[in-house]
């Protein structure tokens, strides 16, 4: 079982490789591989006949997923000087110095 599992998780898992020189891959899909391993051995506890380790399991998996931010797909130019690299400007320059 763990082989197919994992088999699933790691199809799941993209790189994509940098196109410029210097830029380094970007990975997605490991919150979704890890979701395909949580969701099996879920599974396996619920067939083991444990339900309260399974729903404690589940509710920390939700919080967890839950609090989780979509990353951006946009892929970073790697140039300093590109906008979308550059911190967001402080609102209120007096507080920050």
């Amino acid at each position: 079982m763990a082989t197919g599992v994992g088999f699933l998780g790691a199809g799941e898992i993209l790189v994509e490789q940098g196109s410029k020189k210097g830029r380094s891959p970007q990975v997605h899909g490991l919150t979704s591989a890890a979701s395909i391993w949580f969701t099996a051995s879920l599974g396996v506890t619920v067939a083991a006949s444990t339900p309260v380790l399974a729903a404690a399991a589940l509710i920390l998996a939700l919080i967890t997923l839950s609090r989780h931010e979509p990353a951006s797909w946009e892929p970073s130019s790697g140039d300093p000087t590109d906008p979308r690299e550059l911190p967001a400007p402080c609102p209120d320059p007096k507080t920050h110095g």
